[in-house]
């Protein structure tokens, strides 16, 4: 079975949203994109313009999903968490075992007890790994809003095909 760019559009909101309200915003969604098909139909244009035309003028599902959705919209986008969990386990990981381990010998070397060169640090550590987590999760927040508050946030409809059905500029020039 072939779908078509409005089934694969209105999947792609679908998976935004809890399953409470996917049939609502489904029938919604469709009912909206046939009615503005129908209008560019009615104005000249051929059905596939239509289609892609109002897709694109829709923008993209997941932002569009957003506005349906009976809960609260994530801090980290879906497609930015790998990279914020790899550079919070990188920093956490790294920098306070690395402050605590020049505590504890800067402790030892000025006269400090074994136990309170070991001890003392811990409260540095635990410091630093909570600043560092707030530090790591602004950023990646602001990373997030910045990119989002794009205006076409860089979507198109031809993000809904399989990147093997996608034409690429590249082809294009060559074509016999």
């Amino acid at each position: 079975m072939i779908a078509t760019l409005t089934d694969r559009y209105v999947a792609a909101a679908l998976r935004h949203v809890s399953c409470r309200a996917r049939p609502q915003l489904e029938r919604e969604l469709r009912a909206v994109i046939t009615s503005e098909i129908d209008e560019r139909i009615a104005l000249g244009e051929s059905t596939c313009e239509a289609e892609y035309s109002t897709l694109g003028d829709l923008g993209d599902p997941r932002l569009l999903a957003t506005h349906y959705a009976d809960r609260a919209t994530v801090l980290i986008s879906p497609e930015t968490y790998p990279d914020y969990a790899r550079a919070l386990r990188w920093a956490v990981a790294v920098c306070p075992p690395v402050a605590y381990t020049v505590a504890a010998l800067d402790r030892r070397g000025r006269g400090a007890s074994a136990s309170a060169a070991l001890v003392e640090p811990l409260r540095l550590a635990l410091t630093m790994a909570a600043y560092l987590a707030v530090a790591v999760t602004a950023w990646f927040v602001l990373v997030d809003r910045v990119r989002a508050d794009r205006p076409d946030g860089g979507w198109t409809p031809d993000a809904l095909l399989p990147a093997s059905a996608r034409t690429d500029h590249r082809q294009l020039i060559f074509l016999p």
